[in-house]
C-alpha cells in the first residue's frame, strides 16, 4: 500500500505543475511570440482539464491507500494530528469541490458557484506546500520546494495581468440584439499589436458586478481596424442581466484583460482551412479570415439558429471570396427575403439544414484539390456582375480628374482582387459588354499611359469621393459582394484594354516596380501561370455543391499524401461541447486532418 500510495502521488506531480502552468495567462501570452511556442501544447484549455482529471482520480487512488495503511496500523489518529493527514484532508476535499461541479455536475450548478467552488485552488495549492516534511528528501518532499514555486509565479503573473494587460475603455457602443448584445470599443495601441489576428480577453462590466470577469473571442472591426468588437450570447444569469440593462442606449464603460492568444492562432500554420463554428463560435473565425484571406484559401461552415446573429453577422463581417462560406441557419423562424437577397451571386450558402460533416469537409477537400469543386464555379454569373461592377468603377474613377492614369489602374487593379480576381481576367471579358453609344474612359488610353513606374500610394484628395460614389468590395458582405451589380455599362476600347492588361499589378507584384526586362519575363510567367488556371478551371464541375453527398470524394481525400497535401489543411473548432464538435472530431480523424478547438466550456 505504501508503494501504490507513493507512486500514484509521483504520478500526479507533472499533472499537478501543469495544471497551474496552463492558467499563467500572460506567461502563455509572451510564449507564443517567442520560438518556445514551437514546442508548446497549444490548446491548453484541453491540458488543463485532462490534468484535472488526472489529479481527481489520481488523488482518490492515493488517499485511499494511506488510510487503508493507517486503519490497518490503527493510525488513523494521524490524520488529524500530522502535518500529512491534516493537509492531505484539506488537498481531497479541495479536489472534489474544484474538479466536481465542473466535470460531473456542469449542468445542474450555476457557474457562478462553480467558478466560486474553482477558487478553492488556492487552499489546495497552499496544502501542498507543506503536505511532505522537507526531511524526506530524496525519497519525497518536494512539495515544500516547487508549489511554493509555483504559487508565487502564478501571483507574479496575475499582477503582470492586472497591471499591464488590464485597461478601461470609457466609451463603448452597444448593439442589443434579441439574442445577446455586441459590443465596439477602441482599444491602445498595445492592445492592437498584442492582439493581431484576434485572440480572447477577459471583460468586466463594474456596473454589473465588479468580481466577475468573463473570457470572450474578439474579432476586428472591418471598418475601424483600432477597434475590436465582442458578440455576448444571452446564454446565463449574468449576461442575461447585461442584455436586460442595455435595453436602452449606453455607452457606459467596461475594464478589459487581453488579449490572450486561443487555438485559433494555429491557422497560420496551413495554407488551407475549414473553419467551424458553432453560434457565437464565428466570431474567433471571423478574425482568422480578415487575417489571413489575402494569403489562405479558407472555408468557413457556421451552423447558426438564431436569425439575428446571422442577420449581424451578414451585415458586419468580412468574409473570404476565394473560399466556401457555407451558413447552416437551423432555426425556427423563417429568414427574411432581403437576407437570402444579400448573398445572391456570392460564394456565401445559407442551407436551411443541419451540417453533415460526414460529407462537407471530405467534399471541400476534394473540390479544391481535384479542381472540381471550387466556389467559382458554383457562381457561374459571379464573373459577369464583378466585370459590370469593375465597368462602374471605371466610371467613378473617370469622375476624378485629381487621379493620374497610373492611380487608375492600380485601383483598379486593387478593386479587381477584393472582387477576387485578377484584373487581367476580368478585363478580357470588357470587351464583349461594348456600348457603341458610350464613350471610352477619360483619361486612360492607350497613347496616355507613361512608362513610369506605378505609384506606391493614391492621392488623398478622391478617397472620400470614391467611396461615397462607390464603396470598396472589401467592405462587408451585404454592404459590398452581396449587392447588386448596376447594369450600366460603359465601353472600353480595345487597345486601351490591351494597355491595361499588360501593366496590370498581378499577384506577387509589388505597386512601384519598374517595367524593365526583369518585370516583363515575369508579366510573361504570369500570363502563363494565367492559361493554367483558365484550364483547370475549365475541367471543374457545374454548380458543385459540396454540402450533397459526392461518392467520389471520400476515396479521393483517402489516397492524399499525408505529408505532402493533407499537412497544408487545417480544421480549427469554436463553439460548445455537443455533438457537432464529437462528430468534427470522428471525421478529422478519417480525413487525417489535424483538429485544433477553442472552447471555453464553464
Amino acid at each position: 500500500l505504501l508503494g501504490i500510495s507513493r507512486f500514484s502521488g509521483y504520478f500526479m506531480y507533472p499533472c499537478l505543475i501543469l495544471v497551474f502552468l496552463t492558467k499563467l495567462r500572460a506567461t502563455g501570452a509572451f510564449l507564443s511570440g517567442s520560438l518556445i511556442n514551437m514546442f508548446m501544447y497549444q490548446d491548453l484549455h484541453r491540458l488543463h482539464v485532462y490534468c484535472g482529471w488526472v489529479i481527481l482520480l489520481d488523488s482518490c487512488v492515493h488517499t485511499t491507500c494511506h488510510l487503508t495503511r493507517w486503519a490497518l496500523q490503527g493510525n488513523l489518529v494521524l490524520l488529524f494530528q500530522h502535518a500529512s493527514g491534516v493537509t492531505g484532508l484539506m488537498i481531497i476535499l479541495s479536489t472534489f469541490l474544484i474538479c466536481v461541479p465542473m466535470m460531473v455536475w456542469k449542468e445542474k450548478i450555476r457557474y457562478e458557484l462553480r467558478k466560486l467552488l474553482h477558487y478553492l485552488f488556492l487552499v489546495f495549492a497552499l496544502a501542498l506546500c507543506f503536505h511532505a516534511p522537507q526531511s524526506a528528501v530524496p525519497n519525497g518532499g518536494f512539495c515544500a520546494y516547487i508549489f511554493p514555486t509555483i504559487l508565487v509565479w502564478y501571483g507574479l503573473d496575475c499582477l503582470f495581468c492586472a497591471l499591464f494587460m488590464t485597461e478601461s475603455i470609457e466609451t463603448t457602443r452597444y448593439h442589443t440584439l434579441t439574442s445577446g448584445v455586441q459590443m465596439t470599443m477602441k482599444v491602445s495601441k498595445r492592445f492592437q499589436q498584442w492582439g493581431n489576428g484576434g485572440g480572447y480577453a477577459y471583460v468586466c462590466f463594474p456596473w454589473v458586478d465588479r468580481h466577475q470577469w468573463h473570457a470572450f473571442s474578439l474579432f476586428e472591426n472591418p471598418e475601424a481596424p483600432e477597434e475590436r468588437q465582442i458578440f455576448m450570447q444571452r446564454t446565463g444569469d449574468w449576461t442575461t442581466k447585461v442584455h436586460a440593462l442595455l435595453q436602452r442606449d449606453s455607452v457606459r464603460p467596461v475594464w478589459i484583460m487581453g488579449p490572450f492568444p486561443s487555438p485559433y492562432k494555429n491557422a497560420v500554420k496551413y495554407d488551407n482551412q475549414v473553419l467551424v463554428a458553432a453560434g457565437i463560435g464565428i466570431t474567433p473565425a471571423l478574425s482568422v479570415i480578415r487575417a489571413h484571406k489575402d494569403h489562405r484559401c479558407i472555408n468557413l461552415i457556421w451552423a447558426v439558429r438564431d436569425p439575428a446573429m446571422l442577420q449581424f453577422f451578414l451585415e458586419h463581417a468580412l468574409l473570404d471570396n476565394r473560399g466556401w462560406n457555407l451558413i447552416f441557419y437551423t432555426g425556427k423562424q423563417p429568414l427574411v427575403s432581403y437576407l437570402i437577397d444579400s448573398v445572391e451571386s456570392t460564394n456565401v450558402c445559407i442551407i436551411h439544414a443541419r451540417p453533415n460533416l460526414d460529407d462537407l469537409i471530405p467534399n471541400i477537400v476534394y473540390g479544391f484539390e481535384s479542381g472540381k469543386g471550387r466556389p467559382e464555379r458554383y457562381l457561374p454569373n459571379k464573373k459577369n456582375e464583378a466585370i459590370e461592377q469593375l465597368h462602374e468603377r471605371l466610371k467613378v474613377l473617370d469622375r476624378s480628374p485629381a487621379m493620374t492614369q497610373r492611380d487608375k489602374i492600380c485601383d483598379l487593379a486593387d478593386y479587381a482582387e477584393g472582387l477576387g480576381y485578377i484584373f487581367s481576367d476580368l478585363a478580357a471579358g470588357l470587351d464583349s459588354i461594348v456600348d457603341n453609344n458610350d464613350l471610352p474612359v477619360k483619361g486612360v488610353s492607350s497613347s496616355t499611359l507613361p512608362d513610369a513606374p506605378l505609384p506606391t500610394t493614391f492621392p488623398t484628395e478622391s478617397d472620400d469621393e470614391l467611396r461615397e460614389l462607390n464603396p470598396s468590395p472589401k467592405r462587408g458582405l451585404m454592404k459590398s459582394a452581396g449587392r447588386k451589380a448596376s447594369r450600366r455599362v460603359i465601353s472600353v476600347d480595345a487597345k486601351v484594354l490591351t494597355k491595361l492588361r499588360s501593366f496590370v499589378v498581378r499577384p506577387g507584384t509589388k505597386k512601384g516596380d519598374t517595367f524593365d526586362e526583369e518585370y516583363q519575363s515575369s508579366m510573361v510567367d504570369d500570363r502563363a501561370q494565367s492559361e493554367q488556371w483558365d484550364k483547370l478551371m475549365g475541367g471543374m464541375t457545374e454548380n458543385f455543391k459540396p454540402w450533397e453527398r459526392h461518392t467520389e470524394a471520400a476515396p479521393f481525400v483517402s489516397n492524399l499524401d499525408k505529408t505532402i497535401v493533407k499537412s497544408t489543411w487545417g480544421i480549427l473548432y469554436c463553439g460548445g461541447q455537443g455533438r457537432l464538435l464529437t462528430n468534427l472530431k470522428k471525421v478529422a480523424k478519417n480525413v487525417e486532418i489535424k483538429l485544433h478547438e477553442e472552447s471555453f466550456a464553464w
